[in-house]
């Protein structure tokens, strides 16, 4: 690249002007850029060498050219006034020339006062520079003059009457500008802007000349800059470009701390991409125009990355009616969040907080339900992706656990559903035996029921809502089992006026019994009950009678069913004597008796009474009665003889051991004597004798019994010869085991069972089941049903169930065995791997348990052997199978000796792939291919496939056939074919083959050139279809040539001899696919001058040749020649000429005979080939004829002409029906005989044709862009011409593709004249015209210059240019309003009876002619009214939620609203659908003025105002600071944040409630209320009207106390305390201690409970009892009390002592627990003695009576506490028994006792006066 010069023409036609711009000397360096600098005006640049290389190219990598924007060009201009034409255009129609002999090139003023000339820019701009060219005389008149900026336009104010503040001054010149020169004045400042530009002259009377103005502006700049596209990372931003057209533009962005490159943007493009940003933040971008050296003002705005998605969005706190949110801060920046909670009910304000700020608490919401929390993150305008999470409020608590029905073992609870959603429920009961799962449980009933429990238990029922993955707080209830009832009771001890009566402790729990015992004589309370041991005696009971007891166990509330027995006290044993009266007289008997209790007090009988009756003995006992006979002083000897008192009866009967053929029974001995029993034992099979008898021990067993057999034994107690009275009762064998337990039917889930019964008695039987995974309900049968089933079982699990036979009372041993469940079938069986022999099957394990697996293969061809899995295998492989098979694989699960049902799945195996495709048949739109099936295996179909020309195509023949057509495909195209084979859903690997479909036959072939030895020939590609090249032959005259071409369509076949005839094919191919050749004959040619002539060689011998050659010019003789040689030329002959050759054959010295042909030489070719007439649709030509011979012509056009065939004489030719405007190329041939010369051609058009329809598509009030209808034929190109407004304006010809032309710099309104003419080659067709109107101007500065509500009145300024008039409309929601037509000096309209607050569109239209402008449409808004009802919907402590009415009247488009306080003023614009806005980040508690105005775009109404107030913060700390019985003291903080006008206090009791509201005071004091009660406080903060949520916390006056605290029972390990309530106040509980024997107990009963059972205590213990009033958290004075637990009795109470008048009796302590001393009692009949001791265990009464029986009574004491006391019989001496002792008793002596003595003396008392003692 050297040595050139730069060169900018104004046109390209010749005489163009031309300034050479710059010129470069040497060469740039290589791969550098240069930059040359220029200053120049035109359109076009051109670079030319200015030195001459030979051989050297012209190389240019990259052109740039920079120019200064002529804003000026060709725009609308003014000036004060027009002389000699020369118009204002004539300064920016782009023509420099400066001499005024070119007509229009310089603009005239006249000689003005002030001549100014101006140009409308059309759009403001940033003014640079301002060029002005001078004439090239007349200098004078571009001297003094000043250059102006102006938005005035000239229309509106002449610029010679502009203020100085009305333009602005870029330069001034007091000098004339030299001749023919241009002068750039460059602006004083480099912001001035403008719409216009003048120059005006400073000089007065003279006139203005300007050759042409430039106006350089700095580039406009850039439009309104958009985001297109945002994310967290990148920024798209578009913008409009400037009004005029610029190169480029610099973007910039900048925002955080890492470098943006500026981006330099083509025009084209206007938008620019930043990536790699950071999330949330703001950038600011800026773009600049560029234009050549300069640059436009900087465009900017600011934007926002779209902020990152929050993350991890979790639940902080939750309650039923509350969530607290919380999240993580995403990457980037962020301004705050938006958190909306989604809620189908009733949607709630969204929560915003700010940056620091990542929690937010929803209230008042649904509790267990299921709410979707969405996070926005906010950064500026910006919101991110929401981010959402879903959560559950906390579900609500169960209410009203009650128990529905219990029993020992069971217990079933109902519930009441809370409010909000449930899911469900979890339901737990604990006991001191343990946790127990629900056995049942119905969660749309709200019941659940618990089996196997513990009887008489107090347990604890949990009831916890779920719903989602939320559970409630659990509510618990306590509730007690129903007891177990008292096992046997039997008699512990008994006498005539006693029953000792205890009972087995049932199973289970028991917190006492209620014991009662009913006899004829009426009911008797217990006299003493040790419930601990189940003993209770009752005293005062008649003798012998029977007495039923009855017995309920007591367990929390509960008790259990009655259990009653029968039982007698004591007859008294007796013996009543009757004897025979002795003969003699009888004064009296005296009756004695003796037995091993001792002697019996005689019994004195009179002589009528021979019988006597002695009481109190013992039972079952030998005695001895003595009878003695009296007669006065005189007795007989004693008679005595022995008897036996009835013995007693044997105590309870008990069962001591049993099987099924057994029983051994106890019982206990009767009081008194006994010498053995008679026991017998009697059931259905008879009686049996007992087959071991213990009388000692009282047991006796039976055996050879029948099981499960009910048998009534029978002890009767032997004494002597006295039997006792019989006792009986009933037994069961125990029941024989069952037999044969099996599996009558199971499944996955259940088992049955069935057993054979055992022998002997059944009542029923219990059969229970246990597994791994939980306890199932046992079942209970009758004796008739032996199955029994279970539900809900595992699948192939191993069960254990274990049968109880049941008779009576009796259980039999269980009997156990073990059963799977049935498995499960295994799932989801499927082929995981397959081939064509092979095959892998795996499957998904079943729920349940399993041992292992089964896996069978099946098929046509063979069984497979199964395979054994074991259950951690889930796969198993077959091989050796056949290919493309069907088989059934079944899976078996094993489970101990069970088995599932078959899971089973049939697959196929792959089939062997097909063989040898290929393409059986081709044509030019189908395909045959075929192949061969697979060797081997099976198959169901094949599926082929044909792919090529963007299309797939396929068949799925069957497996029969092996042969597919494919057709309607497209000619010469390549295609895939593909076979795969098909077996079932199997298919093998694809074989495939590319193939071709024939390629159709090419098109027109010809002859493009022949010489004497070559043919060039070409043809077109077939016309529809695809090929891969050309096969091209040639044959003829012995030779046969081919080619193969690719994509050319023309080839030269050479080495032919001189006019021979050959035949050439052409056939496309398209891979191995060939089509049907086109073949065509041609012909070489022959020279005109010569001839070569061949002959072929005679038979025989030959020497050589004589050739000769004759014509009409002449004999023209040829050597002769070798006989190898066969040719013969000759030259210098005439073209077209007929000549005989003739040849003889010479050998030795002989010829042959002459053989001779004719032959013509090539005629020679036409010259001067000329049009000798043209029109648009013929041509006729002429030609000169050539020398030489000719006997005609043939003249062919090129196209679908039929060639012309001319005789020698005719040399013209004329072909028809030809295309206008079209370029033909006529060839010629010579002919002559057999020969025609080569062709000759020429070019030539047919004259073009006229345009029609030449139509406007395109005008503006200064321009107008014309289109036409082509015309038929040929076109290169139009003359366009406009005239109008006193000139031509000329357009340049347009080629044939561009039917338009767009003139410029016209007039507005204007009428023109556009003319086409057609242009083809050199010709043009007829001339073809159209008048058209340019758009007039549209109306300026539509403005409203009057409204109100119901009216609007617009004004407009004139556009430039002709105006007819305007057409005025308005229209709205409510209709049209036409305005008539103004004549252009009428310049407003009023329209009336609008409605308020609504737009309208105000639209004008210029007219001029049948034009009329573009509409200059306006909107304005009739002023709307004001709204109504403005106030606070909602107010939180950050949020105001404002509402309001819309007027009743007339539209609107929105509302400003405006909220004021807190030292900042928040806006919204809500549209005007909305009539309420949230205000957020507010101060809690502050008074802000909310100010609301209607709008209707640019017009609003008057404003309403209101003064509201933030809800103040809550109030913090609220505790109470001192409290009484009556009165409560509370305090609390201020909010932390925020304002407030005073606190609203209120206190909420039972049947309380106060309310107080104060300052800023934070005490409260509430006096007058009740003792020990409940009170909730709660504080809210005022803020105006507005009022925070209460704080509230709940207190308690201190209660009363507790009063008259006593011990109401007392036993040996327990403690029955009692209290009153207090007479006045609340409470809410009590807690009641016992302190002693180092161990304090505590309990708490509620409120309405003043009785506790402290148990497990110490007999004989001293313990300190408090109770104390609870109110919530407070608490009374503690009660106290001192009281005793009963002492354990004394023992072995015995007489150590006795005399006539005393006893002494001692006693052993307790054997356990303590005691403070001893109360021992003495009583007779008439006698009572008590004597308290201390810890002596020794007493003795005197004073006492001799003989007497005494009930003496040792009683413990322990405080105040007394125990049951031991009481034994004793007697003091008998007198008699003394005086025997002492040998005194004598008749007739008198005795006296002194001191315990007798002695003698003489007023002792007879002994008849006290015998009877």
């Amino acid at each position: 690249m050297c040595n050139f010069e730069i060169k900018v023409l104004m046109g390209l036609e010749n005489g163009a002007a031309s300034t050479i711009c710059a010129t470069r000397s040497g060469c740039v360096p290589l791969s550098k850029t240069e930059t040359l600098p220029c200053d120049a005006f035109g359109r076009y640049v051109m670079i030319r060498r200015t030195s001459d290389v030979d051989n050297v190219g012209f190389q240019l990598c990259e052109v740039e050219v920079f120019a200064k924007l002529n804003v000026a060009l060709r725009r609308p201009t003014f000036q004060s006034s027009v002389a000699s034409s020369c118009g204002p255009t004539l300064a920016v129609d782009g023509n420099p020339s400066s001499s005024m002999e070119n007509v229009g090139s310089c603009s005239v003023t006249k000689k003005d006062v002030i001549p100014w000339w101006a140009v409308d820019l059309e759009a403001v701009y940033n003014i640079r520079e301002v060029s002005v060219s001078q004439r090239d005389k007349y200098v004078e008149n571009l001297a003094q003059f000043m250059v102006g900026v102006t938005d005035v336009s000239p229309s509106d104010t002449s610029p010679a009457d502009l203020g100085a503040s009305q333009y602005s001054v870029c330069a001034t010149q007091e000098n004339a500008i030299p001749a023919s020169e241009t002068k750039t004045f460059v602006c004083s400042s480099s912001n001035i802007f403008g719409r216009y530009v003048f120059i005006r002259s400073t000089s007065t009377d003279v006139a203005l000349h300007l050759c042409e103005i430039g106006v350089f502006a700095a580039p406009g700049p850039p439009g309104d800059i958009v985001v297109s596209a945002r994310s967290s990372s990148l920024l798209a931003v578009k913008w409009d470009g400037p009004s005029v057209r610029v190169k480029e533009y610099k973007v910039t962005l900048e925002g955080d701390s890492n470098t943006h490159p500026a981006q330099i943007i083509k025009d084209s493009k206007r938008k620019a991409i930043f990536n790699s940003l950071i999330a949330g933040t703001e950038y600011t971008v800026r773009v600049v125009t560029l234009g050549g050296d300069q640059q436009s003002a900087t465009a900017q705005n600011k934007f926002y990355t779209t902020p990152g998605r929050a993350n991890h969005i979790a639940v902080s706190a939750r309650s039923p009616s509350s969530l607290s949110v919380r999240w993580d801060a995403p990457t980037g920046g962020v301004k705050g969040y938006t958190i909306i909670l989604e809620d189908d009910d009733y949607p709630l304000p969204p929560a915003e907080c700010d940056n620091s700020t990542r929690t937010a608490t929803f209230n008042d919401l649904i509790a267990g339900t299921e709410y979707t929390i969405r996070v926005v993150t906010r950064s500026g305008d910006q919101r991110s992706i929401t981010g959402k999470n879903k959560f559950y409020t906390k579900p609500g608590k169960v209410e009203n656990i009650v128990v529905s029905a219990r029993s020992p073992s069971t217990l079933v609870f109902g519930w009441d559903a809370p409010s909000g959603g449930v899911k469900g429920y979890t339901v737990s009961l604990e006991g001191n035996d343990g946790v127990h799962p629900s056995d049942a449980r119905d969660e749309c009933t709200r019941t659940a029921t618990f089996n196997g429990l513990r009887a008489g238990t107090e347990y604890t029922i949990r009831v916890v809502t779920q719903s989602g993955d939320q559970q409630s707080e659990e509510v618990e209830n306590k509730f007690y089992t129903t007891p177990g009832t008292a096992e046997t009771i039997f008699l512990q001890d008994n006498s005539p006026s006693s029953l000792t009566l205890a009972w087995g402790a049932p199973s289970g729990g028991v917190k006492g019994y209620n014991v009662t015992l009913e006899g004829d004589d009426g009911a008797h309370p217990a006299d003493q009950r040790d419930e601990t041991l189940g003993i209770a005696t009752f005293n005062s009971l008649s003798a012998g009678t029977e007495y039923t007891v009855r017995v309920i166990t007591l367990s929390g509330d509960q008790q259990s069913e009655t259990v009653e027995s029968k039982f007698y006290t004591n007859q008294p044993s007796s013996l009543v004597f009757g004897w025979d009266a002795p003969s003699g007289g009888v004064k009296g008997y005296t009756v004695s008796l003796e037995g091993d209790d001792g002697p019996h007090p005689a019994v004195q009988c009179d002589k009528s009474t021979r019988t006597a009756t002695f009481y109190g003995l013992r039972a079952g006992t030998e005695y001895t009665a003595r009878v003695v006979t009296q007669s006065g002083d005189q007795q007989s000897e004693e008679v005595e003889n022995k008897f036996y008192t009835t013995p007693g009866t044997a105590e309870t009967i008990f069962l001591q051991d049993n099987s099924p053929s057994s029983l051994t029974l106890a019982w206990g001995a009767p009081s008194g004597g006994v010498k053995g029993y008679n026991v017998t034992l009697e059931g259905d099979d008879g009686a049996h004798p007992a087959d071991q008898r213990d009388e000692t021990l009282g047991i006796a067993t039976f055996n050879s019994l029948s099981a499960g057999t009910e048998y009534t034994v029978r002890v009767i107690t032997l004494s002597g010869d006295q039997q006792s009275e019989t006792v009986e009762s009933k037994f069961y064998t125990k029941p024989g085991n069952v037999e044969n337990v099996v599996a009558s039917a199971r499944s996955p889930s259940s088992l049955a069972f069935g057993w054979n019964a055992p022998s002997g008695g059944v009542k029923g039987y219990t059969v229970t089941l246990e597994g791994d995974d939980a306890a199932h309900p046992a079942v209970q049968c009758d004796n008739s049903t032996r199955t029994a089933t279970f539900n809900s079982l595992r699948a192939g699990t191993e069960y254990t169930v274990r049968m109880v036979t049941l008779s009576g009372d009796q259980r039999s041993a269980k009997v156990e065995t073990k059963f799977y469940t049935t498995p499960r079938m295994a799932e989801k069986v499927v082929a995981s791997a397959r081939s064509p022999s092979s095959m892998t099957v795996v499957w998904d394990a079943p729920s349940g348990g399993l041992k292992g697996y089964t896996v069978s293969l099946e098929g046509d061809d063979s069984a497979h052997p199964a395979v054994q899995c074991d259950k951690s295998t889930r796969t198993a492989t077959f091989n050796g199978l056949s290919a493309g098979t069907e088989y059934t694989a079944q899976v078996v699960t094993l489970s101990g000796d069970q088995q599932s049902e078959t899971a089973e799945n049939k697959f196929y195996t792959n089939p062997y792939p097909a063989q040898n495709l290929t393409s059986l048949v081709s044509t030019v739109s189908s395909l045959i291919l075929t192949w061969d099936a697979p060797d081997v295996g099976g198959l169901t179909k094949y599926r082929v496939t044909l792919d090529g020309d963007n299309t797939v195509k396929t068949q799925t023949p069957d497996k029969d056939t092996t042969t597919v057509v494919f057709t309607g495909l497209t000619a010469g195209t390549r295609y895939t074919a593909g076979v795969v084979t098909l077996s079932g859903d199997q298919l093998s690997a694809r074989i495939k083959d590319i193939i071709h479909t024939r390629p159709n036959r090419v098109r027109n072939l010809i002859l493009t050139n022949h010489t004497l030895h070559s043919l060039t020939v070409k043809w077109d590609a077939p016309e529809v279809g695809g090929w891969t090249g050309y096969n091209v032959t040639l044959a003829g005259d012995s030779t046969f040539q081919i080619q193969t071409a690719g994509y050319v369509t023309t080839v030269t076949f050479t080495g032919l001899k001189a006019g021979g005839v050959y035949i050439v094919g052409v056939a496309a191919v398209s891979g191995n696919q060939r089509g049907t050749p086109v073949e065509k004959k041609f012909y070489t040619t022959r020279s005109p001058s010569s001839l070569t002539v061949e002959w072929g060689a005679p038979s025989g011998g030959g020497k050589g040749y004589a050739v000769s050659l004759e014509g009409d010019d002449g004999a023209h003789s040829a050597e002769a020649r070798e006989e190898i040689t066969r040719t013969a030329t000759f030259n210098g002959l005439s073209p077209g000429t007929e000549y005989t050759a003739r040849v003889v054959t010479l050998s030795g010295d002989q010829q042959s005979e002459t053989a001779e042909n004719k032959f013509y030489t090539t005629p020679g070719k036409v010259g001067n080939i000329v049009v000798s007439a043209r029109s648009p649709s013929s041509l006729a030509f002429g030609w000169d004829a050539p020398s030489g011979g000719v006997e005609g012509y043939t003249v062919s056009l090129e196209g679908a002409h039929p060639a012309v065939q001319c005789d020698n004489s005719t040399r013209t030719a004329t072909f028809n029906s030809l295309s206008a405007g079209t370029e033909y190329t006529v060839r010629m041939v010579t002919l002559s005989g057999d020969q025609q010369s080569e062709t000759v051609e020429n070019k030539f058009y047919t004259t073009p044709g006229k345009v029609e329809n030449i139509v406007v598509s395109a005008r503006s009030f200064a321009s107008l862009t014309v289109e036409w209808g082509a015309p038929s034929g040929g076109v290169k190109g139009y003359s366009v011409t406009l005239e109008g407004d006193g000139g031509d304006h000329q357009a340049e010809a347009r080629d044939e593709i561009s039917r338009s032309a767009t003139f410029n710099s016209l007039s507005a309104g204007t009428e023109y004249i556009v003319r086409v003419v057609t242009l083809n080659g050199d010709l043009q067709s007829e001339t073809a015209e159209n008048k058209f109107y340019t758009t007039p101007g549209t109306a300026k500065h539509v403005v409203a210059s009057l409204r109100s509500p119901s009216s609007l009145t617009v004004v407009w300024d004139a556009p430039s240019g002709s105006v007819k008039g305007y057409t005025v409309t308005l229209n709205g929601a409510d209709g049209a309003h036409p305005a008539e037509a103004r004549v252009e000096s009428a310049r407003t309209a009023t329209f009336n009876d609008l409605s308020a607050g609504t737009e309208y569109t105000v639209r004008v239209v210029t007219l001029s002619g049948d034009q009329q402008s573009e509409t200059v449409e306006k909107q304005f808004y009739t002023n709307p009214y004001r709204a109504k009802k403005f106030t606070v919907l909602v107010s939180t402590v950050s949020a105001l939620i404002l509402t309001w009415d819309a007027p009743d009247v007339g539209g609107l488009t929105k509302y400003r609203v405006t909220l004021d306080g807190d030292n900042s003023v928040k806006i919204q614009t809500p549209d005007k659908d909305t009539t309420t806005v949230v205000f957020t980040g507010l101060t809690a508690g502050t008074e802000y003025t909310a100010r609301l105005v209607t709008l209707n775009v640019d017009q609003q109404s008057a404003k309403v105002e209101d003064v509201v107030y933030t809800m103040p913060n809550r109030a913090r700390n609220l505790l109470v600071t001192n409290q009484t019985l009556h009165s409560l003291t509370v305090k609390w903080d201020a909010p932390e944040v925020g304002g407030l006008t005073g606190y609203n206090v209120t206190l909420v009791g039972e049947s309380t409630f106060q309310t107080q509201t104060v300052g800023n005071d934070a005490t409260m004091t509430f006096t007058s209320l009740e003792a020990g009660a409940e009170y909730i406080v709660g504080v809210a903060a005022i803020n105006g009207n507005q009022r925070s949520t209460n704080v509230e916390e709940t207190f308690y006056t201190y209660p009363y106390p507790a009063q008259n605290l006593t011990s109401l029972v007392s036993t040996v390990s327990s403690l029955i305390l009692t209290w009153d309530a207090p007479d006045v106040g609340g409470l809410t509980k009590y807690r009641v201690t016992l302190k002693g024997d180092n161990t304090v107990k505590t309990q708490t009963p509620d409120k309405d409970t003043t009785t506790v059972v402290f148990i497990g205590l110490t007999a004989g213990t001293e313990y300190t009892a408090g109770v104390v009033t609870l109110s919530g958290d407070q608490q009374s004075a503690k009660v106290e009390d001192v009281v005793y637990t009963m002492p354990n009795r004394a023992r072995n109470l015995l007489l150590t002592n006795q005399t006539l008048h005393s006893l002494t009796v001692k006693w052993d302590a307790p054997e356990v627990g303590g005691l403070t001393g001893y109360n021992v009692t003495l009583a007779d009949d008439s006698t009572f003695q008590i004597q308290t001791v201390g810890n002596d265990t020794t007493v003795t009464f005197t004073g006492l009576k001799p003989g007497a029986e005494y009930i003496v009574g040792v009683a413990t004491v322990n405080g105040n506490r007394r125990s049951t006391p031991v009481e034994d019989k004793f007697f003091t001496r008998r007198l008699m028994e003394v005086l025997r002792r002492e040998k005194m008793l004598c008749s007739g002596r008198t005795f006296r006792e002194i001191d315990g003595s007798v002695e003698e003396g003489e007023d002792a008392v007879l002994w008849e006066d006290v015998q009877g003692d």
